[in-house]
C-alpha cells in the first residue's frame, strides 16, 4: 500500500510523461554508425583440429603407461605361474628337466664343474 501512495505522489508531481526522448529513426542505423566507428580489423583464419590432435603427446604418452603397465603385470603375472608349476612339481620332474637340459647342452658333470670353476 505505501507503494501505491507514493506512486501517486509522484505522478501527480511529475506527471505520466518520460522525461527522455530518443530521436526517430535512432536504433535503425544505430549498428552501421557503431560499425563506421570501429577501426578495421585484418580477418584472421583459425585452423580448426580435433581435440585428439591437440593432446596428441599426452595421449601417446597416456598410452605408453599404459603398455608398460599391462606388459608388466602379464610378465609377472606368467613369472608366478612359472614358479608355481615348478614348485609344484615333483622332484623327479626337475631331476629329468636337468638332465634333459645337461644332455641337449652336451655337458657332462666335468665340463659344468670346469665351467663354474672358470667364472
Amino acid at each position: 500500500m505505501n507503494i501505491d501512495k507514493d506512486e501517486q505522489i509522484l505522478r501527480q508531481n511529475f506527471g505520466n510523461k518520460a522525461p527522455f526522448r530518443v530521436p526517430e529513426g535512432y536504433f535503425e542505423e544505430f549498428a552501421e554508425q557503431l560499425m563506421a566507428q570501429l577501426p578495421a580489423r585484418e580477418t584472421r583464419v583459425v585452423p580448426m583440429r580435433p581435440w585428439w590432435c591437440r593432446h596428441r603427446a599426452s595421449m601417446l604418452a597416456a598410452a605408453c603407461i599404459c603398455a608398460a603397465v599391462f606388459s608388466v603385470g602379464v610378465y609377472l603375472g606368467s613369472l608366478e605361474s612359472r614358479q608355481a608349476s615348478l614348485a609344484s612339481a615333483p622332484v623327479e620332474n626337475v631331476d629329468n628337466t636337468m638332465d634333459e637340459i645337461a644332455d641337449y647342452v652336451m655337458m657332462d658333470n666335468e665340463a659344468i664343474y670346469a665351467s663354474l670353476t672358470d667364472n
